[in-house]
């Protein structure tokens, strides 16, 4: 709390001062406010990449569909200048972001609440993530709930951020598809004319201000009116009527509709929740990994866990398969952090115990390469690296091979195919200098980690959230195998703790290639996920050019690894160097 009081003591005060002045002048600043800060921190980080303008190789997330109808940035600007005027270089736009939220709310009616400072701004835009982040007002409940959850909001929070939707207006084009041609019955009647009145037209011109406000008889107040109004069947967008029919936020829709206090506590919590999603912070500003990060404070680190992965593999082959869906199961989940690593113990409970982590195992080698660092130069190498590092050399002991990505990580139990040692697969650099977390992700693991019969398109958007593309998706994708399973599993209901298995690839099983691909232009893939690749548009045409060139699938995979091996490191003064992986210090 009071970040800059130091650095700049008035800076609160004078964002505080800047937007009461402008609510003055401009009322729908306030609500401005508050949706800022919801695109902005649920895109990666709270880190003011929303306000960057398209120049110089950046596309501004201002100009991304879901940002449509998007206003007043030029008033950041007078806050911003009010504060170089105090406490020039200091104060961040994303700090700015956070504090005009909190007392845009105030200015809403809502309660006042403290908030941290000390955010960094982004030197990138993530335009191309944004579609993967932010809830679109036609999404199921449960894809909504688990963008919120993947950021740490639960489900009772994210019924009260909707709550924001008390505030403000519709604009019509995101609407007329529950008036035209036929009114959605969900629709309370009299509401629904009143909607074909302020949008009469099925294709409204996205020009034009046409626009209905969310909430009729307090329009400017952030209160429980909206509940109410849902429950009266006067939502706008289907999110908002989902929020009733849906058995896991109905209850808190009828708590808060009833108790406008409660409301308040849950709203004002869960902007907080949401404020502090994976800020930048002390001397970030931009990702601090770097090639050989430590070449002067431990120069033999990467020469340590290749030697380590080796002689592992020489005494566990299947460790190789281990150390790269370790990198998976930790990246894909919240940041790579090594929080995947962590006992359940004095209230952190394990990701490892979530169902999408079910069968991982040979964690305990990681503490072996852990203990021959820590001989070598105590306290320097994290955990995270660690992880990092030997999924690298776990893809080099490979040889050329297919290396199953979906079977690996979503069919967790099953001995896909063996490793061996000579050399061949993909080498690549890798950047190094993460820290470790302190905090298990144990709640998001089922949210962030793709189910083996989810559809291809949810799929690639949890690709697409950390930053890998629909090609290097489909790289990372499994070799399975097909109709001869039945015979190595000959039970539908197999004991889950027997290690009964098929191997992915028949024909070349001991090589990382291009013959997953092949295999599912022939019909023989095991899970959904893998056939859809094929059925899937999107998909199909990298599936055929994968499938027809190794070097291409080769190119295409370390690339899609490396990007994920990068996604929210905890850096500078986060997090921690642990000294034990399993355990915070």
């Amino acid at each position: 709390m009071n970040y800059y009081a130091q650095s700049c003591p008035r800076a609160e005060e004078i964002v505080k001062e800047q937007v009461i002045k402008l609510y003055h002048k401009h009322g729908n600043t306030a609500v401005s406010w508050v949706r800022y800060l919801f695109h902005d921190c649920m895109v990666k980080s709270c880190d003011a990449s929303l306000l960057l303008e398209t120049a110089n190789g950046i596309v501004s997330e201002m100009s991304a569909e879901r940002s449509f109808g998007m206003r007043n940035f030029k008033y950041i600007t007078t806050i911003k200048a009010a504060l170089e005027s105090e406490c020039p270089v200091t104060v961040s736009c994303a700090d700015i972001i956070a504090l005009s939220a909190r007392e845009g709310v105030k200015m809403l009616g809502g309660s006042d609440f403290s908030m941290k400072t000390g955010r960094r701004d982004s030197q990138e835009s993530n335009f191309a993530l944004i579609n993967s982040f932010i809830p679109n007002h036609n999404d199921t409940m449960s894809l909504v709930l688990s963008q919120f959850q993947s950021i740490g909001v639960d489900a009772e929070g994210t019924v009260a951020l909707l709550g924001a939707h008390s505030v403000g207006r519709v604009h019509c084009k995101n609407l007329v598809h529950r008036l035209y041609p036929e009114v959605d019955p969900t629709l309370d009647p009299a509401h629904a004319e009143y909607l074909k009145g302020r949008c009469p037209t099925p294709d409204p011109d996205p020009n034009a201000v046409l626009y209905a406000r969310n909430d009729l008889e307090t329009p400017m107040t952030i209160d429980n009116m909206y509940y109410k109004n849902i429950l009266n069947h006067k939502g706008l967008l289907l999110v908002d009527q989902q929020l009733v029919s849906d058995p896991i936020t109905s209850p808190f829709v009828e708590k808060m509709a009833s108790d406008n206090g409660y409301f308040y506590d849950q709203f004002s919590k869960a902007l907080v929740i949401m404020s502090e999603n994976n800020p930048l912070t002390g001397e970030q500003g931009f990702s601090e990994l770097q090639v050989n990060y430590y070449a002067q404070s431990c120069p033999r680190a990467e020469e340590i866990v290749k030697e380590r992965v080796i002689a592992l593999y020489n005494e566990h082959g299947n460790t190789a398969v281990s150390w790269v869906r370790n990198l998976f199961h930790d990246c894909m989940v919240q940041s790579c952090d090594a929080s995947l690593l962590l006992e359940t113990t004095n209230g952190i409970v394990s990701e490892t115990s979530a169902d999408r982590n079910f069968g991982m195992r040979n964690f305990k080698y990681v503490d072996t390469i852990k203990t021959a660092l820590e001989s070598e130069c105590p306290k320097k190498v994290s955990c995270a690296d660690i992880v990092a590092l030997s999924s690298r050399e776990g893809v080099k002991m490979v040889t050329l091979a297919a290396l199953s990505f979906f079977r690996l990580f979503l069919v967790p139990n099953t001995k896909i195919y063996e490793l061996c040692l000579q050399l061949g697969g993909p080498q690549f650099s890798m950047k190094t200098g993460r820290r470790d977390s302190r905090q298990s992700h144990a709640a998001l693991v089922n949210n962030m980690i793709p189910n083996h019969n989810d559809s291809v398109s949810f799929v690639l958007s949890r690709f697409q959230s950390i930053g890998v593309d629909v090609e290097g998706a489909v790289a990372l994708l499994d070799p399975t195998h097909a109709e001869y399973l039945k015979g190595r599993c000959p039970t539908s209901n197999p004991d889950p703790n027997a290690v009964l298995y098929a191997r992915i690839d028949l024909e070349t099983p001991m090589t990382i290639d291009n013959m997953y691909y092949k295999n599912i232009l022939k019909h023989k893939a095991l899970l959904s996920i893998d056939q859809q690749l094929l059925s899937n548009p999107i998909t199909a045409p990298f599936v055929k050019k994968m499938a027809a060139d190794n070097a291409y699938f080769y190119n295409q995979f370390s690339k899609a690894l490396v990007i994920m091996s990068e996604n929210n490191p905890l850096t500078g003064d986060q997090g921690e160097i642990r000294k034990d992986c399993r355990y915070v210090n």
